[in-house]
């Protein structure tokens, strides 16, 4: 009887640290997907540059 209250408590204790890590997986893919986001946005700002400077260099020509 023990063991097996002991094997529930076992059971119990890993569920909430599967539970606790879901969690935090949950945290770090927002932070990521924010990330993902703010990259987009630096990219467009470097793709307009980029674009700017070849046409400035084209009328130089």
């Amino acid at each position: 009887m023990a063991e097996e209250a002991s094997k529930s408590k076992e059971h119990i204790i890993q569920q909430e640290k599967n539970l606790l890590y879901k969690e935090a997986l949950t945290k770090q893919q927002a932070k990521n997907d924010a990330i993902c986001e703010e990259n987009k946005e630096l990219k467009k700002i470097l793709s307009d540059i980029v674009s700017h400077n070849n046409e400035a260099n084209y009328e130089k020509v």
